[in-house]
């Protein structure tokens, strides 16, 4: 089996035990299938920055949540 083979099979299987991120990796796929090859991976770290950002805001909410709650943390 190739290496491309062997990531997506292990791709599948992840999501097999995490159905809820399976809508997630259709928007992916369907991204991704609009690309041309040498913009994949410009379009794949755009995608992981943004939802490094999404986590960052609630994360900073978060912890906004516990400074309040708590005085400072």
């Amino acid at each position: 089996m190739n290496k491309l083979q062997e990531a997506i099979t292990k791709r599948d299987n992840y999501i097999k035990e995490r159905p809820h991120l399976i809508d997630k990796q259709r928007e992916i796929d369907n991204i991704l299938d609009k690309c041309t090859d040498g913009d994949r991976y410009e379009v794949i770290m755009i995608l992981l920055c943004e939802q490094m950002r999404k986590q960052l805001i609630v994360l900073n909410s978060i912890r906004e949540g516990l400074t309040n709650e708590q005085g400072t943390l």
